[in-house]
């Protein structure tokens, strides 16, 4: 008896009487029903457009079966051969109304023209300095002062002997005749040394980030430690595979410590590093790392021979030392001893340090 009244009780729901009973949904009808489908009640509060309807799958349309043009283009007459597009063949009445687009007379891009100023010079001696953020200052010659370029204001037309800097952040781009293209951001100060039609030179002082894009003339990009990358431009009857591309990225270091890089180049050419210690082949995709600072003093090979005789081949590169009875051979910090009938061959890796110094006019042979 207790267990039925205690069952009654909770179907009636007194069990709690602190608790609160939720209100009966007795609302309006939803009107996005249809007249077949049942009614379900709604709460008073609840707008009507609360529950967007719902339509239900119908299955994949289908098609009737003379329905034509679907996958019906136009093919080729003629197989076509490797390396060679197709041609449509247009039905008559169909032919493309576009008409094709003359080509745009020689000049800068057309993104950096702009209607209401006069045109920028456009020459082989001429570069187009574009400020793509804050705060880019420049100044045409030494006996001028810098001044920045304005957000209102972002072109200039500079010459050789022109500087470019950026003191804390900013972004600029050079470009140069249709033939480089210099993307430069953070800290940077760089120098338009020379630019003619066959020869483009650019001193770069300092930098943090720098895309250099270059095709078609010789350049030249002198680096902070007193180093040079040189892109030679190909020959007339020559197809290049493609641009030469570097970018130039400084270590996030601080600078107590002289200051390290890398060059990368990311294009299709390969370009020629000459630096204090000798020229060093950068080729595609192949990335080296170097010193900003110059080195103080260049240290010399310091060869000493004892007992056998050393000649040097492959221009300096290497150097063969024939040995005999207590022959030694003792090079940057280290000593060989070489008996008779051994060679030893000491190859450098880089550079040439084996060959022999030229005379000058000072020097007595």
């Amino acid at each position: 008896m207790l267990v039925a009244a205690a069952a009654g009780a909770a179907q009636q729901g007194s069990g709690d009487p602190a608790r609160p009973q939720p209100p009966e949904r007795t609302g309006r009808p939803d009107p996005f029903l249809q007249p077949n489908q049942p009614q379900q009640p709604r709460d008073p509060l609840d707008p009507v457009w609360g529950t967007l309807p719902r339509p239900s799958f119908d299955g994949f349309p289908v098609f009737p079966s003379r329905l034509s043009g679907y996958g019906g283009y136009p093919q080729p007459a003629r197989p076509l051969q490797p390396g060679q597009l197709p041609t449509v063949q247009f039905p008559p009445g169909l032919m493309p109304l576009l008409p094709v687009a003359a080509p745009e007379p020689p000049g800068w891009p057309a993104w950096v023209r702009l209607a209401e100023r006069e045109p920028l010079p456009f020459a082989p001696d001429r570069a187009l300095l574009v400020q793509n953020s804050d705060r880019v200052w420049w100044r045409g010659t030494t006996d001028e002062p810098f001044v920045p370029l304005f957000f209102h204001d972002k072109l200039r037309a500079l010459e050789p002997g022109a500087e470019v800097e950026v003191r804390q952040s900013g972004e600029f781009e050079l470009l140069l005749h249709t033939s480089s293209r210099v993307v430069a951001t953070g800290p940077t100060e760089l120098r338009l040394v020379a630019m003619d039609a066959g020869h483009v030179e650019l001193d770069l002082r300092s930098f943090t980030r720098l895309r250099v894009q270059a095709r078609d003339r010789d350049h030249v990009l002198r680096l902070p430690d007193g180093s040079r990358l040189e892109a030679a431009a190909p020959a007339p009857d020559e197809a290049a595979p493609g641009p030469v591309l570097l970018l130039l990225q400084r270590a996030d270091e601080p600078s107590r410590y002289g200051g390290r890089a890398t060059i990368f180049n990311i294009g299709a050419r390969p370009v020629r590093w000459v630096h204090a210690f000798g020229t060093t082949t950068l080729e595609p995709d192949h990335r080296v790392t170097m010193f900003l600072r110059p080195p103080a003093i260049a240290v010399g090979a310091g060869l000493a021979e004892l007992g056998g005789r050393a000649e040097p081949t492959s221009g300096g590169r290497a150097l063969d030392f024939r040995g005999a009875d207590d022959a030694e051979l003792s090079w940057c910090g280290a000593r060989f001893q070489v008996g008779a009938g051994s060679v030893l061959r000491l190859d450098a890796g880089q550079g040439a340090p084996f060959a022999p110094i030229p005379l000058t006019s000072n020097d007595t042979p």
